[in-house]
């Protein structure tokens, strides 16, 4: 890592990414990406690390449903009267 010249705040990852900045969160809520140092509520990102992301393959929408993911039951409540 090197000084803050290398670093990128939240805003201009979300930027860089094509994203919200409520994605970038996400993404290192999920381990996904990794912010280099955290100063209060702000996450600041290694700008190296932050290309390489940009470069990994991420699906997009929702995930197919499969077997390993069948749509949710309907719940049976009252049916008319």
């Amino acid at each position: 890592m090197g000084g803050l010249d290398n670093m990128l705040a939240t805003p201009d990852v979300a930027k860089l990414l094509g994203v919200s900045e409520s994605r970038v969160r996400q993404f290192v809520f999920y381990g996904r990406l990794k912010p280099a140092r955290r100063l209060g509520v702000n996450l600041l990102f290694d700008k190296r690390h932050v290309l390489a992301f940009s470069k990994t393959p991420r699906p997009n929408g929702r995930p197919k449903k499969s077997e390993n993911n069948p749509p949710a039951p309907i719940a049976k409540g009252k049916q008319g009267r």
